[in-house]
């Protein structure tokens, strides 16, 4: 499947292969494995992702590739390798992997700061990923904001209702003297005064 223009590939597409032992998919343009499957590939030992656009692989693809006994050569070098805090995970696996072909010369490709720099030579540091350490504390914060933004909207409204309230009782005492003087006074009007 190498040098085949490759961008992604569709779910399920090795599980017909349980056989497969190794798997070329060199020089490609495969931007992801976020989909693909290698569960089921027991037998596969060698597989080559290298010369494509991978910029992360995600945990659950690292998993998989755990999963995989007899795996014992992952090519990966000459990839456009993201070096932001999405790459965490892969670069725990290549610490602790020995299935990596050449890992030493896996470099980023992005972002500026980081080009050129050895994927085994960063840390957490160097990656500046500020993951909160405190969540509860910062949904309770939310709460509270949410809150206040729920009394002000509330405060407004309840200000507009006054308002109206006021205009309109105004109104009314404008017009009681123009009902008085036409007799088009009915029952009701005095309920209505002594209700303003």
């Amino acid at each position: 499947m190498a040098d085949n223009g490759l961008l992604l590939l569709p779910a399920g597409i090795f599980t017909a292969l349980p056989a497969l032992r190794q798997l070329d998919l060199s020089n490609n343009s495969l931007v992801g494995l976020r989909n693909v499957s290698f569960q089921g590939l027991g037998q596969l030992q060698s597989l080559n992702l290298s010369d494509n656009s991978l910029g992360v692989l995600r945990n659950g693809t690292l998993a998989q590739f755990r999963g995989l006994p007899a795996l014992r050569h992952v090519r990966l070098d000459r990839n456009a390798w993201v070096c932001d805090c999405a790459i965490e995970d892969l670069l725990a696996w290549l610490k602790d992997s020995d299935q990596v072909e050449g890992k030493e010369a896996l470099t980023c490709a992005s972002p500026d700061k980081m080009l050129g720099k050895a994927l085994l030579k960063i840390n957490g540091s160097d990656l500046n990923c500020s993951v909160p350490t405190d969540l509860p504390s910062q949904l309770q914060t939310s709460y509270v904001f949410l809150g206040i933004v729920l009394a002000l909207i509330g405060a407004i409204f309840l200000l507009v209702l006054v308002y109206k309230t006021f205009t309109d009782a105004d109104t009314i005492q404008q017009k009681l003297p123009q009902l008085f003087r036409k007799k088009m006074l009915c029952s009701s009007v005095p309920v209505l005064i002594l209700y303003i």
